[in-house]
């Protein structure tokens, strides 16, 4: 089987899970239409009419065993937030297991309920992304996430000086959310449909997010391709959350925000070459439309996000 990653953004065939989301891989959710994700499960339950894994393939993952694999290159995720440094990826490590029920992919965990017809549905735990644009280090130098909507009236080059600002030193912490719910997938031997519904479990913000994705498989001259789209709906208390402002952060209260809930669409490519038994190299793009409540924030001063990375992976 194969499954959109929403956020970190890799997947595979029924039994050999193939890399591509995040990824996030953006996607995402990022899923995909979302990133992931970004972002966000891929597993391997075959049976005799499933594809096989092929000794030519490093990406496969045989059920009942380890696949660790790290990318070394050069990449980088664009940061939205208001004098926020663009976030380095250089290094991509993923640790993954797929057992006959339970699997687990990097950051994400799941246990399958039922299997018929090419379709699952999951019970899955996995995290939110948004916290990485507020953090120095996190796990977004790490890993890549899953129509474009208006961006905010305002034009922070046309402020004067005199204008309030915003200390970002008195906003509270964004921490990052433990999401858990269901995962419904579909799949096929060149596409990969998926839909989450996630609530946060670990009383960060309370709030729940969707994920949806819809990918598409082909190769072309022994180059392998994966063509994915997406996205992601986030309820107001986990825009609030992340991107509002409190009137208790400011000064002035023409400074503070309140965010409704939004959609953000995305879109990712991802090229992979396999080179050796245990090479290949690997490029991803993915770019996320932030909803019109993320960037109508003024903690935001862009309208979109774009990832990509490229390198070789090393299959352990």
């Amino acid at each position: 089987m194969r499954h959109v990653h929403l956020q970190s953004g890799h997947s595979y065939p029924v039994t050999c899970q193939r890399v591509t989301s995040c990824i996030a891989r953006l996607f995402g959710i990022p899923l995909l239409w979302f990133c992931l994700l970004s972002s966000t499960t891929q597993h391997a339950f075959a049976s005799d009419e499933d594809w096989h894994c092929s000794e030519s393939d490093p990406e496969c993952v045989p059920i009942g065993e380890w696949m660790i694999t790290v990318g070394v290159g050069i990449g980088m995720r664009t940061n939205p937030i208001v004098n926020g440094k663009d976030i380095p990826l250089f290094i991509l490590p993923e640790i993954r297991y797929y057992g006959e029920r339970f699997f687990i992919d990097t950051y994400t965990a799941g246990l399958t309920l039922a299997e018929f017809n090419q379709q699952m549905i999951n019970v899955v735990g996995t995290i939110g992304f948004d916290q990485i644009y507020f953090k120095s280090r996190s796990i977004g130098n790490f890993v890549i996430e899953s129509g474009a909507f208006s961006v905010s009236d305002d034009d922070p080059d046309q402020q004067s000086s005199d204008d309030p600002e915003i200390d970002f030193d008195r906003l509270h912490s964004r921490d990052t959310a433990g999401l858990a719910g269901l995962e419904y997938s579909y799949y096929n031997q060149y596409w990969d449909l998926s839909l989450q519904l996630l609530q946060d479990v670990t009383g960060v913000h309370e709030g729940q997010e969707i994920r949806a994705g819809l990918a598409h498989f082909f190769s072309i001259a022994g180059e392998l391709f994966e063509v994915a789209g997406g996205f992601s709906w986030q309820s107001e208390k986990l825009l609030q959350y992340y991107y509002g402002v409190e009137l208790s952060e400011v000064d002035s209260p023409l400074l503070a925000y309140q965010a409704n809930d939004g959609v953000s669409p995305f879109f990712r490519l991802d090229w992979r070459r396999p080179i050796a038994n245990r090479w290949s190299w690997q490029a991803t793009l993915h770019y996320r439309w932030l909803s019109e409540e993320i960037s109508g924030s003024p903690l935001v001063e862009e309208n979109s996000v774009v990832t990509f990375h490229l390198g070789g992976v090393y299959h352990f």
